[in-house]
């Protein structure tokens, strides 16, 4: 959240908050501590600002799995992803699978055309990548991570490591 609303935030709470508790100052005419306490008023406000902005729901969930989660070095394995759209509107967006490891591991896909789709309510889609990878090491992991994005939005997204041994 930003500033802004931290700011609206603080400035609401101070100027809603007339409730008190112990004696005050008005109607005793002395000096004595006064503790604010939350008004009806400022909880009905909380609320609707907090229901206003919407919570964060995930409208999309995703599965990956390696076929082999050890692979020798400069061989390959298959991964499969799986993306649902759990929400209430279609979902547009781009499959993209990277790993880490500065070209040491790479994915790809047969038809890339294939990974830019429209999920509509409660569909899946099932994609198959091709994981190939190396090392000069006794061992090392490579994270991959699977997305489901667009330019504005990141619907979902997971990782999974494979080994790679000599």
């Amino acid at each position: 959240m930003t500033n802004t609303f931290y700011n609206l935030l603080y400035h609401t709470i101070h100027i809603m908050d007339p409730w008190s508790s112990g004696y005050d100052v008005s109607l005793t005419r002395r000096r004595s501590p006064v503790r604010l306490r939350v008004g009806p008023l400022l909880i009905a406000t909380l609320t609707v600002l907090l229901l206003g902005c919407g919570s964060v729901i995930p409208d999309a969930s995703m599965s990956i799995e390696l076929d082999d989660g050890e692979i020798r070095s400069n061989t390959t394995t298959t991964l499969s992803v799986a993306v649902k759209n759990s929400g209430g509107t279609p979902l547009n967006g781009d499959l993209h699978v990277t790993a880490d490891g500065g070209g040491n591991a790479n994915v790809t896909h047969p038809e890339p055309s294939v990974l830019d789709t429209t999920l509509y309510p409660g569909e899946s889609l099932t994609r198959r990548f091709t994981v190939t990878a190396v090392t000069d090491t006794r061992r090392t992991d490579y994270e991959i991570t699977a997305a489901y994005q667009n330019s504005s939005q990141n619907h979902t997204s997971t990782s999974t490591v494979v080994s790679v041994v000599r």
